[in-house]
């Protein structure tokens, strides 16, 4: 954190980046050690270590790296959520709300990546729904759950579709109701009678960051199957995003929830203005939110956006490219 607070100020950062690679390496090393050691009491420590390494990458840049922990980290998972029920209330809390960690980078990942993996096998073995909203109010994306189960639906639909021999009227038929449930979901119902919660908790933005999810989840379903029909139109879903992130505050505790949303609209919208905004924005919650948002996978996603502009913009009006998720280099 403290490497990458210098950098996005500007400032030299080598002592801080030699301090924190050294680090990692060490921790790489110890993580190793302990996995060859490791008994089944000791999976959720385990766990929990790889999920730093997710959030290290993710701080670093997430250009990538973090992909291999999600891989671990499925195995892990779907291995603790199969066993009886844990005895110690404090670390079965612990343990899910790790998997519900997991569970969330993984399903914004399964988005940009390909899921015929290791990973999708661990991962295909966990009830996601049942993971997810037991940690609903721990959610620093403030995606719903049912949303999240989505993007992960989706993502599985993609793979069938591009790599085993499945009818595609089947696969359009899943993709659509897919699309009708994202649609119907009921985003103020579902904040609001999410347990656990903090009394001072800011219901207004939650509702907010997870309507810009829902709508960011619909662009995705409609890019990745262009026949679909949709009472919306994409251009429609982006104005929804930015009419829903627009009001809340640059250093709300939130905002990190809304880095993913801001760039599924960004990277959709064809109109200057609008991507201007979601530019700036991204920059803002880089630049003026060091202790709130200090991943640099929103630097990383900042430079992606303007490499899916350029190459939108260089194809433009060629029918045989749809969308963007092919130019996305990410």
């Amino acid at each position: 954190h403290f490497a990458t607070l210098q950098k996005s100020q500007a400032m030299s950062n080598h002592a801080a980046l030699v301090d924190a690679l050294s680090a990692k390496a060490r921790a790489i090393h110890l993580l190793q050690a302990a996995i060859e050691t490791m008994e089944p009491s000791q999976r959720i420590m385990v766990l929990v270590a790889v999920v730093f390494f997710i959030n290290f990458d993710l701080i670093d840049s997430g250009r990538g790296g973090w992909l291999i922990h999600i891989e671990a980290a499925g195995s892990l998972v779907a291995s603790l959520l199969q066993d009886a029920p844990m005895a110690d209330a404090s670390v079965a809390a612990l343990g899910y709300c790790v998997a519900g960690d997991c569970l969330t980078f993984y399903a914004f990942g399964s988005a940009i990546s390909p899921v015929n993996s290791p990973t999708s096998s661990a991962y295909g073995q966990i009830n996601v729904l049942s993971v997810l909203r037991r940690v609903e109010a721990h959610s620093y994306h403030c995606c719903p759950p049912d949303i999240l189960e989505t993007i992960m639906s989706a993502s599985r639909l993609c793979d069938e579709h591009h790599g085993q021999n499945i009818p595609y009227d089947e696969i359009l038929a899943s993709a659509s109701s897919l699309l009708s449930r994202a649609l119907a979901f009921d985003v103020p119902s579902w904040v609001h009678n999410i347990r656990g919660l903090s009394a001072n908790d800011d219901l207004s933005v939650r509702i907010k960051i997870g309507s810009a999810h829902q709508a960011a989840a619909c662009i995705y379903l409609l890019l990745a199957f262009p026949e679909l029909t949709c009472p919306l139109r994409a251009e429609d879903l982006v104005t929804r995003i930015l009419d829903n992130l627009s009001s809340i505050p640059h250093d709300h505790i939130l905002l990190k929830g809304c880095v993913w949303p801001m760039f599924i609209g960004g990277a959709q919208t064809e109109n200057l203005d609008t991507r201007k905004w979601f530019s700036n924005r991204l920059y803002t919650a880089w630049m003026k939110n060091s202790w709130i948002c200090p991943w640099g996978y929103v630097e990383t996603a900042m430079e992606i956006l303007t490499r899916i502009w350029d190459a939108r913009d260089r194809h433009a009006g060629d029918a045989s490219v749809q969308g963007w998720i092919p130019l996305s280099f990410i």
